[in-house]
């Protein structure tokens, strides 16, 4: 069977490489199209796929997307999954004609596009089967019972050794993702703790860059804490070994997100960050989910300081595996929906 899988907006290659080895186990042969600006994050795993095309980033022109198509019919894929299943480019191609033979799959980010989007109407034109990324955001898709819908976790990543040194007694925070102060409440964490005189071995690490006038504005706030040294950020991309290595190295995960911003038809990629490396999170109240009482500790903003005594009053945090995060259940059921008629 060949398989395409499609990344032409230069987001979300963290779900990639699961689905690559999803793919391994039914000896699929996989193509990855894709355009430059993954270039960075896919590098360490570019060459365990069976073939890859590069493309230019998308542009308006509708010769690219006729392009596009001749690249999927000429190389007769049998599936082809789009690893970003919603917007303008995903639209783009869907509303293309292609051979009854190909049938297209999708990974929805944001299930909120079922609900009136008119390009998400053209791209289920083609998509029949939807992956979402949570059990908690497959009830959303209950109304749609016209398509299916298969919830699972891209929680796999290539193995990358640890390079960098913990000094000893620190305890870890970390926000992994880009800064961007629409995304996360940068500022307002910074804010609760410009006060707080907490204890100098619990260390924030921003793992992310971002643009220069985000990354200022957190500089700044940094700064008018009582302790800027607790505090790590980037200016520019983190490499991916540095990347996983503080990731493995830490104590807690902080998605730092609110469900008001529409965390309730979509998750944080920073969720499957916290499983995939078997890490407590620390989630904000309006967060307080099924899916994440065992391995969470809920805090509000007005009781970060009690939070962060709380930290230095608990022992090692057993993880509770939970057995749906199992490879061999996850792989599983993404290639019996894959295959499924």
């Amino acid at each position: 069977m060949k398989v395409a899988l499609i990344e032409l907006g230069g987001s979300h290659a963290e779900c990639l490489y699961s689905q690559l080895l999803f793919l391994k186990t039914i000896k699929a042969e996989v193509t990855l199209i894709y355009d430059p600006r993954l270039e960075l994050t896919v590098r360490d795993f570019i060459d365990e796929f069976d073939n890859t095309i590069l493309l230019p980033e998308p542009e308006g022109a509708f010769f690219y997307y006729l392009k596009l198509r001749k690249i999927i019919i000429n190389n007769q894929f049998d599936k082809v999954i789009f690893n970003t299943g919603q917007g303008d480019v995903c639209k783009k191609i869907c509303a293309l004609p292609f051979p009854k033979t190909i049938e297209f799959l999708g990974l929805l980010h944001n299930t909120k596009k079922l609900y009136g989007s008119f390009g998400q109407k053209i791209i289920s034109s083609k998509v029949k089967k939807y992956f979402v990324l949570s059990d908690y955001l497959l009830e959303k898709t209950a109304p749609f019972t016209n398509k299916k819908f298969l919830p699972f976790y891209p929680i796999y990543f290539k193995p990358y050794p640890v390079k960098i040194n913990k000094p000893e007694g620190e305890i870890w925070i970390t926000i992994p993702g880009a800064i961007l102060l629409e995304r996360r409440e940068y500022v307002r964490l910074l804010e609760c703790l410009e006060n707080i005189d907490f204890d100098k071995r619990i260390k924030f690490i921003f793992l992310g860059g971002g643009p220069k006038e985000e990354v200022d504005i957190v500089k700044g706030l940094i700064e008018k804490t009582l302790h800027p040294d607790n505090f790590l950020y980037w200016s520019e991309h983190v490499i991916n070994d540095d990347f996983h290595s503080y990731l493995q190295l830490s104590d807690y995960i902080m998605p730092l997100i609110n469900i008001l911003d529409g965390y309730d038809f979509r998750i944080s990629g920073t969720f499957n960050l916290a499983y995939a490396y078997n890490k407590t999170m620390l989630i904000h109240k309006s967060l307080n989910m099924d899916e994440f009482q065992e391995n969470s500790i809920i805090y509000d903003y007005d009781g970060i300081e009690e939070l962060l005594k709380t930290i230095l009053t608990l022992k090692k945090i057993d993880y509770k595996a939970q057995d749906k995060f199992n490879f061999d259940y996850q792989a599983q059921q993404y290639t019996e929906f894959l295959l499924m008629k």
